[in-house]
């Protein structure tokens, strides 16, 4: 007997998602899709059904306009749709045009006048109304959201915008919406700005717990945007619920019943080695409840299955030999084999704790003070203890059961770990591991797996024997269940590793006399495929519960059982189990409507069973059983079932920091659905097995008779929705997560030769009406010389030659362009010319001239606050920055930090009678106006960077402020004088408490300057040398729409750059009034002169300069380019004046 098990690696599916703002395009799959047309079927209702799940999946990659047209060809073949019309419609309302946004409107009134009361159609009204500014028209279509759903905290707070602000209407909306999600930033904002006044106490709370959640990347957003609008402004999903809802069932005929048939059970190996003869008490209690453990366990990403076995103390591990069988594997792994004969092991958890790809493995065990063996999945060594240098070695124990999940949602597994009142209660073990630095282009390296135990109130102490995690209250973050003990407790996720306990009893709708005490071990299922979870409770001696959203029941078709596993054994759809009984009979049940199983024919047997596990041994895309004798046989029974097919699905989530990922590895917390003719498969991947086992093994999706999903949707933990199209069966499908950060400011691209290259972003300090912390509004400065680099290529064209730069806009923002300049300066080579430029935060401001210094000084020695030396960093504009240390809670801030600079004999260098230039390279994560106010309530100031000299006594002389770099990657220059720079040796230092990363500093001396302006200057002579400044006039300017540009990340340091390749359709958007007509707009930009271009969200300005006059470039010298930009920005910040209004005009003062 051969058992091939392939585990990974036989297809790759990515979905590219875009960047944060607004809506994200998907990437393209490999070529192993399936035909979309291919076994379409015949039928009308048919045809209309896969048309409808494929605009879903195209809605779920952010291809509006193409899901819109699937729902449309989909109405002709249903016209009678009320689902296809309402589908149709936000399809057609996320394109954002004008028309389209009258035609939804349209179809949701033709809704409304079939079903006044519908949800769906009266939030979409509201949100088209609330888009176009007219308030009075969305107030009652919100207000009928919240009577047909009362539960639904978006709808509360669309309501209160549309109520007078800080009235007491406002007021109650916005608390009911925080009532119902108390995680729902955008409630916390309005609140707080409702009640600044009259309870300023609580807005201070309220928005530093809004900075806590923005600052964690936790915070649920609530935008007008596809996917971030609340559970009404997405597309329905046939026989998906909507909320606690149920929705329309799907079409089509459904699956004929048919059961599994499993074979006859055939012998794998035997556990060697008796039994402990006296297994420490808490080994033998655990057996005598739960049984034994079997777990099926991915040795590497690309080999075979192996099974590990906890049995009564004993621990092997079994791997498939080369002929036939599997054998024995557990003395070549160092950390099972110091484990095996001891019988003090307990219960197994499988989790990818250092995200390496790899499983490793937690183990409990029955020592007093060593209750947790954590064993790393080394791919030379095999699985090795590293509990030493992990931090877990001296755990108290006995411990029973256990739990991976990812509690602070920051891209890597915590471990609970259940244990009994008497030796201290469950243990929150929270993963602190460090990701070594990854090399340039290369996939991130394995964590160093660090591991604390933290004391956190309404979770740690907590008594239990093991753990169910699910997302009990849909608020997307893992809660637990602790049973086992005499009082089992929901412990509910308030994010931020903040926790509220309650007795099960008391949390759950369950009928009078239901008992609750004697609940031990559970799993997460949803029985009825239909988007809402269920718990099943396994109890001692009874049948087991069903807890869910509408109600506790017991589940009277199932006997007692003492071990459970959920799975989908005859692939439709639907979550069936396997179980054990207390007498150690076997029983496979299937699930059926109405929360009901029917039991599987399996052969006769009387050997008492110890364990049972689902695994697909043979790899023929059907699940099969594994279960473990008593006598310590493990045994296959293999799924006979033949005609139906599963995506088998392996869901990567990645902790990435420069793409702000915070998935862990294992997509644990992952909700996924699968859409297939009739059939609709809902996994949660949390607790799959009720007992002391916790296995991670590919999901499968069962799809029926079909070839393939039609699409197949994911919310990952960290809330990056996620779709693919025509996903194939029979295979394994591998989907990782992808970005979706943000950020602001137009952006700069340079025609290099090629194409269009990504240079900054700009205007960073001409936002308009932002608000400080002390209330007033910071003028904007319209006017930034913006280095361009890399350097433009001259292009002919049409006989002439020019230069191109394309500015865009990629936020949700509105820009008002004024004139535009280009500059190019030729100058020796090792000289510099430099902007003055910076985001000032005291003192005069930047002029925007243009510096021109002469050969750099480097420092001998740059160190950080903390000591390490980073003079290599600092030494060259190369992106390799320093790091900030550990932002604080407010985005924008961060611990104190500095880097020191040693000047010795360098300063000699200087001429003593002239001032020098500091050139500073880097990079700024700089506080918005939300940021800034609530730490400012909580009196935290902003700390920009400052500058002061070492003094001879030791301390230091009054600071300089420097200012700091208003965005992406750039340069500043700031003027020091020579009693300030003093006499050498000198030793300065940066000091900042933002989020600030340096990149290069070095001082020059000052040559000489150009003032900025479209005036000619002569050159600046210093020496035999001389600079010059040309002047190149814009020749044509062109405005049109192009989508909003999508980020990309650039190294590991949280830098970004932006694609023009990839475009995203603009989302829907507050913004009211008139914006300039698309076409030439080269006489509003040829000069300063209050002649506006008004671009916004996803509009491009291309420009061209003519370059005929402009001459070679000397021998020994280089060319640097400058754009002096003049403009102003207004985005939609709720700390912003005239948010989301095109008009008033900013003034340009």
């Amino acid at each position: 007997m051969k058992l091939r098990v392939c585990m990974f690696g036989v297809t790759v599916v990515v979905i590219m998602l875009a960047a944060g703002c607004g809506s994200r395009p998907a990437g393209e799959a490999t070529s192993d899709r399936v035909d979309p047309q291919a076994n379409q079927p015949a039928d009308r209702s048919g045809q209309a059904a896969q048309l409808t799940d494929r605009g879903i999946g195209l809605m779920g990659q952010f291809n509006f306009a193409d899901a819109a047209t699937a729902f449309a060809k989909a109405r002709k073949l249903d016209p009678d749709s009320r689902l296809l019309q309402i589908n149709h419609a936000i399809a057609l309302l996320n394109t954002a045009t004008a028309d389209n946004l009258d035609e939804a409107r349209r179809l949701l009134r033709a809704v409304l006048n079939r079903a006044p009361e519908d949800p769906h159609a009266h939030f979409c009204l509201g949100i088209i109304a609330l888009h176009r500014n007219e308030l009075k028209e969305a107030r009652p279509h919100f207000k009928a959201v919240t009577r047909a759903d009362p539960s639904d905290p978006s709808g509360w707070y669309h309501l209160g915008l549309t109520l007078p602000p800080g009235s007491a209407d406002a007021t109650a909306c916005f608390e009911q919406a925080l009532a119902l999600n108390p995680n729902l930033t955008a409630a916390m904002h309005g609140l707080a700005m409702n009640l600044r006044r009259s309870d300023p106490e609580r807005a201070r709370d309220l928005l530093t717990g809004q900075q806590a959640l923005l600052g964690a990347e936790w915070d649920e957003p609530l935008r007008i945007r596809y996917a971030e609008m609340g559970r009404y402004g997405n597309v329905i999903v046939p026989g998906l619920a909507v909320g606690k809802q149920p929705s329309a069932s799907r079409s089509m005929e459904p699956l004929p019943e048919v059961l599994p048939v499993f074979a006859a059970a055939k012998p794998l190996a035997s556990v060697t080695g008796a039994a402990p003869a006296a297994p420490r008490s808490a080994v033998g209690e655990a057996h005598d409840r739960f049984g034994s453990i079997v777990l099926p366990l991915a040795m590497t990403a690309e080999t075979d299955l192996g099974l590990l076995v906890v049995d009564r103390g004993r621990l092997a591990l079994f791997e498939q030999g080369p002929d036939s069988g599997f054998d024995d594997t557990t003395a070549r792994h160092p950390g099972l084999a110091a484990l095996s004969g001891t019988g003090v092991a307990i219960a197994a958890a499988i989790g990818d704790f250092d995200n390496d790809g790899r499983g490793d493995l937690a183990i409990s065990t029955a020592e007093p003070t060593s209750a947790l063996r954590l064993l790393r999945n080394d791919p030379d060594k095999g699985f090795v203890d590293i509990s030493q240098s992990a931090g877990v070695a001296a755990v108290n124990g006995p411990a029973i059961g256990l739990a991976w999940l990812d509690l602070d949602q920051d891209g890597d597994l915590d471990l609970i770990l259940a244990r009994s009142e008497d030796v201290g209660g469950t243990a929150v073990l929270v993963n602190t591991s460090i990701a070594p630095a990854a090399a340039p282009n290369t996939a991130p390296p394995p964590l160093e797996p660090r591991f604390q135990e933290q004391q956190l109130g309404g979770l740690s102490g907590l008594p239990a024997a093991t753990v169910v995690t699910s997302d009990f209250d849909d608020d997307r973050d893992l809660d637990l269940l602790l049973l086992g003990a005499d009082r089992p407790r929901l412990v509910r996720n308030d994010r931020l590793l903040r926790f509220r306990s309650e007795p099960l009893a008391e949390a759950v709708t369950a009928a009078d006399g239901l008992d609750l005490g004697t609940t031990q071990a559970g799993l997460v299922l949803d029985i009825n495929a239909d988007g809402l979870f269920e718990r099943l409770l396994l109890r001692q001696g009874q049948p087991p519960l069903l807890e869910g959203p509408q109600a506790t029941v017991t589940a009277s078709s199932l006997p007692p059982l003492t071990q459970a596993a959920t799975a989908d054994f005859d692939l439709d759809g639907q979550a069936d189990l396997a179980g054990l009984t207390p007498a150690g009979a076997m029983t496979v049940l299937m699930a059926r409507p109405q929360r009901q199983w029917i039991a599987a024919d399996l052969p006769a047997s009387t050997e008492k069973l110890v364990a049972v596990c689902p695994a697909d041994l043979d790899a023929d895309g059907v699940l099969d059983l594994v279960t473990l004798t008593a006598a310590g046989e493990l045994r296959w029974q293999r799924n006979t079932l033949a005609g139906r097919r599963a995506v088998r699905l392996v869901a990567s989530g990645r902790r990435d920091r420069a793409t702000s990922l915070r998935t862990n590895a294992d997509g644990v917390g992952l909700r996924t659905v699968a859409l297939a003719g009739p059939l609709l498969a809902s996994w949660e991947n949390t607790t799959l097995a009720a007992g002391l086992g916790q296995p991670r093994l590919p999901l499968y999706l069962g799809i029926g008779t079909a070839d393939q999903a039609d699409v197949v949707r994911l919310v990952w933990p960290d809330g990056v929705p996620q779709a693919e199209l025509d996903v194939p069966a029979d295979r394994l499908v591998r989907i990782e997560e992808t970005s979706r950060k943000t950020t602001s400011c137009p952006v700069l691209f340079a025609w290099t030769g090629e194409g269009f290259t990504f240079v900054t972003d700009f205007l960073g300090g001409g936002v308009t009406g932002e608000t400080l912390p002390d209330g007033s509004i910071r003028s904007p400065r319209p006017h930034e010389t913006v280095l361009v680099r890399p350097s433009p290529a001259p292009v002919a064209e049409g006989g002439r030659q020019h230069v191109r730069l394309l500015i865009t806009e990629p936020f949700d923002e509105v820009l008002y362009l004024d004139g535009l300049q280009l500059v190019a300066c030729d100058h020796p080579a090792d000289w510099a010319v430099i902007a003055d430029e910076r985001f000032p935060a005291a003192g005069p401001p930047p002029t925007g001239d243009l510096l021109i210094g002469g050969p750099a000084i480097l420092p001998r020695q740059v160190v950080t606050e903390s000591g390490r030396d980073v003079t290599q960093t600092l030494a060259a504009s190369d992106g390799s920055m320093t790091t900030p240390p550990r932002p604080r809670s407010w985005l924008g801030y961060a611990e104190r930090h500095s880097v020191t600079l040693t000047f010795d004999n360098e300063l000699n260098l200087l001429p003593s009678n002239q001032p020098a230039v500091l050139e500073l390279d880097g990079w700024t994560d700089y506080p918005y106006p939300e940021s800034m106010w609530a730490a400012g309530q909580a009196g935290i100031a902003v700390e920009p960077p400052q500058l002061s000299r070492r003094l001879p006594d030791g301390g230091w002389s009054s600071p300089v402020d420097v200012g700091f770099f208003a965005g992406l990657p750039r340069v500043m220059g700031l003027l020091l004088d020579r009693e300030f720079l003093g006499e050498p040796p000198a030793v300065f230092r940066l000091e900042t408490a933002m989020q600030i990363g340096w990149d290069r500093a070095a001082l020059r001396p000052l040559l000489g300057r150009f003032a900025q302006g479209g005036q000619p200057q002569p050159p600046v002579m210093h020496e035999n040398h001389r600079v010059m400044r040309h002047l190149l006039p814009l020749a044509s300017a062109e405005l049109r729409y192009g989508g909003l540009a999508r980020e990309t990340p650039v190294g590991d340091r949280g830098l970004v750059a932006y694609d023009l390749a990839s475009r995203e359709p603009v989302p829907v958007s507050h913004w009211e009034g008139v914006f300039s007509r698309p076409g030439d707009v080269s006489r509003e930009l040829a000069a300063v002169d209050r002649q506006l271009v008004i671009c916004g969200p996803g509009f491009d300005v291309d420009c061209r300069f003519a370059a005929e006059s402009l001459p070679d470039i000397p021998v020994g010298y280089s060319r640097t380019w400058f754009l002096e930009a003049n403009g102003i920005t207004r985005d939609t910040s709720p700390l912003t004046a005239a948010a989301g209004l095109v008009q008033p005009i900013p003034a340009f003062d």
